[in-house]
């Protein structure tokens, strides 16, 4: 079951992780465009990458959960500011580069001990595709999720 919830993410966040009975959530995700272009990085807004909101997504997590954010920044040294924050609040940190885009997917987990090896996530994207594929399920034909994944790093 998903929830989609279009709000000002950081109210939305903060007001999750302040309630008395917190709920938790499987995945997290955020796409949120900066409009400063002046800052060296145009997504997300700094304030979504700050140690006390971070915080407070992970307050949201579930164990297992991922956090998903879409990282696009030009500026080297606070692209490794960012990582560095992101891995001392979730130390997994999978990296998805997009060729010939300056976004980068970040997929961010709790426990580093769920890392899994690249061969063992290929095998597991070729098993879900071949799920998918199987008649009656709708499945885009030109996607190939393990090619997809092979440009994924673990920073």
């Amino acid at each position: 079951r998903s929830i989609l919830q279009t709000a000002d993410g950081l109210d939305y966040i903060t007001s999750l992780a302040g309630r008395e009975a917190r709920p938790h959530y499987n995945v997290v995700m955020f796409d949120v465009d900066s409009k400063d272009p002046t800052l060296g990085m145009s997504c997300p807004p700094p304030a979504f990458v700050d140690q006390p909101f971070l915080q407070k997504v992970k307050s949201i997590l579930t164990p297992e959960g991922v956090f998903i954010l879409n990282l696009v920044c030009r500026d080297l040294g606070l692209k490794d500011s960012v990582l560095t924050g992101l891995k001392a609040v979730f130390p997994l940190l999978y990296v998805r580069r997009i060729e010939g885009e300056v976004n980068e997917i970040l997929f961010c987990q709790l426990h580093p001990e769920q890392k899994l090896a690249m061969p063992e996530v290929l095998e597991m994207a070729q098993a879900l595709e071949q799920t998918l594929r199987k008649p009656g399920r709708g499945w885009d034909d030109t996607y190939v999720l393990s090619d997809m994944l092979k440009t994924v790093k673990i920073v």
